[in-house]
């Protein structure tokens, strides 16, 4: 964080702020129900890690590295699509699959990590 403030994001006015800066990408998937679809985190390789935030009009579920599925039974193995998460940790050309059982749409905000 630039600021030396924990929590802090930047300097805003001569002092720190909570706010956090508009997104580097921003993309959207307009959602079928029940249909998959996927999100490519940008960049290449060595660009660094992004953080994304998730957001829906609808509920939906997701996963990185295979396809999000809407419930229909117990997954009990590990690989259950996670329901509505917020903000993860991702890398450039990974790929999110999206999923909701009605139709909407999910927006995806991606931030660069920045050193301090």
């Amino acid at each position: 964080m630039a600021s030396g403030t924990p929590g802090a994001f930047s300097q805003w006015g001569g002092g720190p702020t909570h706010a956090i800066p508009f997104a580097d990408s921003v993309m959207h998937r307009v959602l079928a129900a029940g249909v998959a679809e996927n999100i490519t985190v940008p960049g290449v390789a060595g660009d660094g890690p992004f953080i994304v935030l998730l957001n829906s009009d609808v509920p939906f579920f997701a996963q990185i590295g295979g396809t999000a599925a809407v419930p229909a039974a117990d997954v009990t193995d590990g690989t259950a699509s996670e329901y509505m998460p917020v903000a993860r940790v991702v890398s450039p050309a990974q790929v999110i699959s999206v999923i909701a059982p009605s139709a909407g749409f999910v927006q995806a905000l991606f931030y660069k990590q920045r050193s301090a």
